[in-house]
């Protein structure tokens, strides 16, 4: 599902976590920099010259700046799906992604780049992002995803935002990421793979950006191995750790977090299964036999998307009601949005199952 990850001003994210990542999500990398009256881009197939480019480029500019690591989920492994994008015509922003938007694969173009080239400059462009109740429509809208736009138009309030930044974490003060916000936690150690492969505002204003908060990490113990379902080591801990992101968003007290922690993740590997030879897992619905396939670090669902029943109880969903006491927000993957023809008009209104985006002008 990648790693996106932002630095502030005279930050760089350590290059042994970035290493980590490139071999978790190598299908592709991109960075951006904030250079005052200009954003620097470069996107590349291959890490060691990117990350290079990168750093050659960081000892000049120093601003706020973003990198991309994908795994390819939408949209073909190209150069021309790797992050970041530009918003349309606009060279003056730019924007990054982590996680899967509610959005169909259209002629090899990812999910990422039809909403950076398409949805939103035909929606109002970076400028939709100057009211407030436009950010948190789109944090609702992007169902968990995480996002990042950077800009130097003069008509943006802001110099970035990062949209659902409680999805992610930052780095430890007095840590070598200090000033560093990661969308997952895909860098911390390389997985053994079966195949290779709120929100915070820029212009000196975010909801973490003066106290930066790292994860709440904390591991299960031996004996409560009886509790895992999934035959498979690297998913559990891959459950794991999107389970310490939910709490993080859920609740701000450290004990509440670990104890939603060791529900999800108790709940998750009671429906999840690795899918052997793929870089991913299935859900499987026990009310209608519903197959959900999903990417490696994908959320799982809470709610079957077919038939609506509960993963873990099997009642149905009705007007977001909580059978189970999930304790974050109902999860489902309406993979669903028709994008038009050359005007590229969107059309989110047409069918109930679709998350409909509503944005202030």
């Amino acid at each position: 599902m990648c790693l996106l990850v932002f630095m502030d001003k005279n930050r760089t994210a350590p290059e042994a976590l970035l290493r980590n990542a490139a071999q978790n999500n190598p299908d592709g990398f991109g960075f951006a920099i904030h250079a005052g009256n200009k954003i620097i881009t470069h996107k590349g197939m291959n890490f060691d010259a990117v990350y290079d480019q990168f750093i050659q480029t960081r000892k000049d500019y120093v601003g706020y700046a973003l990198f991309h690591l994908r795994i390819a989920t939408h949209g073909a492994t190209n150069l021309d799906n790797c992050h970041p994008f530009y918003l349309g015509g606009d060279k003056r922003s730019v924007l990054a992604h982590n996680g899967m938007l509610p959005i169909e694969e259209e002629n090899g173009m990812s999910d990422t780049r039809l909403f950076a080239e398409k949805i939103l400059p035909t929606s109002g462009g970076v400028t939709v992002l100057n009211d407030e109740r436009n950010i948190a429509e789109l944090e609702k809208w992007a169902q968990g995803s995480k996002l990042v736009v950077m800009s130097v138009n003069k008509a943006s309030r802001w110099d970035y935002v990062i949209l659902n930044e409680r999805l992610g974490h930052w780095g430890d003060a007095g840590s070598s990421d200090e000033g560093v916000w990661w969308s997952n936690s895909s860098y911390k150690s390389v997985y053994q793979r079966y195949f290779p492969s709120t929100y915070g505002y820029g212009s000196g204003w975010s909801v973490t950006s003066t106290t930066h908060k790292a994860t709440d990490d904390y591991y299960v113990a031996p004996d409560e191995w009886q509790y895992q379902y999934s035959d498979d080591e690297n998913l559990y801990w891959e459950l794991d750790e999107m389970a310490g992101d939910l709490s993080q968003y859920y609740s701000e007290s450290p004990d509440e977090r670990k104890k939603l922690r060791r529900k999800l993740v108790h709940r998750f590997t009671a429906y999840c299964e690795p899918d052997k030879g793929m870089d991913g897992y299935h859900a499987m619905c026990y009310e209608c036999g519903g197959f959900h396939t999903m990417s490696s670090l994908d959320l799982p669902p809470t709610h079957c998307s077919y038939c609506n029943a509960c993963m873990n109880c099997q009642a149905a969903l009705v007007d977001g009601n909580d059978c189970c006491e999930w304790g974050i927000a109902p999860i489902t993957y309406p993979w669903h949005v028709v994008v038009g023809d050359d005007d590229c008009e969107t059309d989110l209104s047409g069918d109930d199952d679709v998350p409909e985006l509503r944005l202030f002008s």
